[in-house]
């Protein structure tokens, strides 16, 4: 008898691409531009969060049906297992990160491609906490795996007449790594440097003497002339 046709499962009939054996439906898909497990945009719902600026909002649960609106959401909503965010081209507002997540940006809004013409900025702003201004804050990033930042612009806010808490000038920053053992990987990233706040005053000056100048000294004696007067 002829042998019998083989069986495959029947997610082999959705696989996205036959000549790359990395790529078929529920197969491992980080954030770097290439839909991995076929379901048609980078990353999936169980391991990765969306952000983008339009039809979204931050009471979402930050799923590509129901994006975040800003990035710092995103973070607060992310965890170990569900690390990777993406981020649609737009403007948000400034976020701290830390810890093994990952973060890119530049994507279209169906999260399929991010090749650089949607640019994803994010916008610096005072932080009354850090007595700073700052766009981005990577901190406390001591994981065996680092923070990822990638295809972002940052644009440091202009302060010229905000004072920090010293009456000094306040600082503004794009992006600050603090207290991190690991260092940040920072990819395919613009920095843009804002204006700081003005320097602090010098001390006042000394006051001026209040004491008399003394009174000038005797004039010397006139002397006789020695020329005689001619009145002829």
């Amino acid at each position: 008898p002829p042998a019998a046709e083989p069986q495959f499962p029947s997610s082999y009939a959705t696989d996205c691409d036959d000549t790359d054996d990395t790529i078929y439906p529920g197969a491992p898909d980080p954030l770097d531009g290439i839909d991995q497990d076929c379901n048609g945009r980078d990353g999936s719902d169980h391991n990765t969060l969306y952000v983008k600026s339009s039809n979204s909002s931050d009471s979402n649960p930050c799923t590509f049906a129901q994006p975040c609106r800003q990035i710092e959401r995103a973070v607060q909503t992310s965890s170990d297992t569900k690390k990777q965010i993406a981020i649609a081209g737009g403007s948000y507002s400034r976020f701290t990160v830390g810890g093994n997540r990952t973060l890119k940006g530049g994507y279209d809004n169906a999260f399929q491609t991010s090749n650089g013409l949607n640019v994803s900025t994010v916008d610096g702003a005072k932080d009354p906490a850090r007595d700073a201004a700052f766009a981005a804050l990577i901190r406390d990033a001591n994981n065996a795996t680092a923070t990822e930042i990638k295809t972002l612009t940052f644009r440091a806010a202009s302060v010229p007449n905000e004072e920090n808490t010293a009456d000094g000038g306040l600082s503004t920053y794009g992006v600050i790594v603090s207290n991190s053992a690991t260092a940040p990987l920072i990819e395919d990233v613009q920095v843009f440097g804002g204006t700081a706040g003005m320097g602090r005053k010098g001390a006042d000056g000394a006051s001026a003497n209040q004491i008399a100048a003394p009174t000038g000294g005797r004039g010397v004696n006139s002397k006789e002339s020695n020329n005689s007067c001619d009145d002829s």
